[in-house]
């Protein structure tokens, strides 16, 4: 009960977010041992009938095969668990009996990973198996050793429910280093039974699985943010074509060029689809507006593709009509190019780790010296044409290419507003 109570107090009275949610967490903590008290105590009555248990201290297995169902139905270890150490604590299951249903609990949490991936992608299904497997094996070789096992639970603790509490502890603990030099084999044998399919040359969604909607949204909106961070590598590499085609020129530089700014389009319409779905289960304020500020980022990095496109253009442009910048022009270019190149970087960077420190990059020196430069170059620019040193068709293109990476940089201004916002859960008002 004084767990419940101070979690209360923390989570209604937290300052911040993380507090509340800390908050939560001990309301929960405090509820699994409430929840013990009370079985244990509602499993009294059953004292008088310990013969019903006796056939699971005779049959190992069937204590397994008794923890694995109830678990199942019931679809939580922790209560299975609590549920035993409740009955044993009562003196209705001696250790022989508890200790295989601990074992077949761990079998049967397994239920939940199973749901979870149905309907998911090949790589939720391949963790699923790899967890039911995980679970399988180490039950069937801790039941080759059971004997053994027992004692050395016995002499962890004197009280029956420590001594379960151990065994659990101890069968994952276990289990995980007897696996460890084995971890690259194990996974090739849950591919050849479960193998993935051809990676397809697209750029679809990867992170938006609606099955997380239904069990986190807190999960949900960390995909969301997982996309957007897929959304902004491929903007990086439609940069990286962009200053390419300056240099070289190809038709197949556009071709793949078009196939990433139509996957930029397609990852901004199912990530405002997917936050709607997500929206719909009235989630936090503060979870609400992390979402709101990603979805914002998206819309952010399509337009960055967008002005990466019109580049493009200016650059097939370019080349189709024999035009060139002017020497001084093209050093202008190039460092107006790099700048905003590092302030998309950063943005994406920031993004993908919540690193307040690119984020300030961003909005304390990339985004000031790109205006800068902008302004500076321009009028340079105009300066060359009035002393004739650059032809007004050349002029039309140099002042579009430096307008374009000029909302580039703005747009990755915001991008990094919105991570700056989401590390203080402070939502500010952003560029247009």
């Amino acid at each position: 009960m004084p767990f419940i109570g101070l979690g209360a107090l923390i989570a209604v009275f937290g300052r911040s977010r993380n507090q509340r949610y800390f908050g939560n967490g001990v309301v929960g903590f405090g509820l699994i041992f409430l929840g013990m008290q009370t079985m244990e105590s509602a499993m009294y009555f059953l004292r008088d009938h310990k013969d019903l248990f006796l056939a699971l201290g005779h049959n190992p297995v069937l204590g397994v095969l008794a923890g694995t169902a109830i678990t199942m139905l019931v679809q939580s270890s922790a209560a299975t668990i609590g549920l035993t150490m409740a009955m044993a604590s009562q003196g209705l299951l001696p250790l022989d009996a508890a200790v295989p249903i601990i074992l077949g609990d761990n079998i049967g949490t397994t239920i939940t990973a199973v749901i979870a991936a149905m309907g998911a992608n090949r790589s939720a299904q391949q963790a699923a198996a790899a967890h039911v497997m995980f679970n399988v094996v180490g039950v069937c070789i801790f039941m080759m050793a059971l004997p053994l096992f027992k004692l050395a639970v016995s002499f962890t603790a004197d009280d029956i429910g420590r001594q379960l509490a151990n065994a659990h502890t101890m069968f994952n603990c276990v289990n995980t280093l007897l696996f460890l030099p084995f971890v690259k084999p194990f996974a090739r044998f849950i591919s050849r039974i479960l193998p993935s399919p051809p990676t397809a040359a697209s750029y679809d969604p990867v992170y938006l699985d609606r099955n997380l909607i239904n069990y986190s949204t807190a999960a949900a909106v960390g995909a969301v943010k997982d996309e957007l961070t897929h959304m902004g590598e491929i903007t990086l590499a439609m940069s990286r074509l962009v200053k390419t085609a300056y240099t070289s020129y190809s038709e197949d530089l556009e071709s793949r060029f078009t196939n990433m700014e139509k996957g930029v389009n397609t990852l901004n319409r199912a990530i405002a689809k997917y936050a709607a779905e997500i929206w719909k289960k009235r989630i936090p304020d503060g979870l609400s507006a992390e979402l709101a500020g990603y979805v914002s980022a998206a819309g952010d990095f399509e337009r960055i593709g967008d002005h990466y496109e019109n580049l493009l253009e200016l650059s097939a442009f370019k080349v189709s009509n024999a035009v060139s910048f002017s020497p001084q022009a093209d050093i202008e270019f190039w460092d107006m190019y790099d700048t905003v190149d590092a302030a998309v970087m950063n943005a994406v960077g920031a993004v993908a780790t919540d690193d307040m420190q690119q984020a300030g990059t961003v909005l304390d020196t990339l985004e000031d010296a790109i205006d800068h430069k902008e302004r500076e170059y321009r009028k340079n620019h105009i300066a060359r044409i009035n002393a004739q040193e650059c032809d007004p068709e050349r002029g039309v293109i140099f002042a579009d290419v430096l307008s374009n990476l000029e909302r580039i940089g703005d747009h990755a201004h915001n991008i990094a507003l919105v991570v700056r916002d989401v590390i203080e859960g402070d939502h500010r008002d952003r560029v247009a």
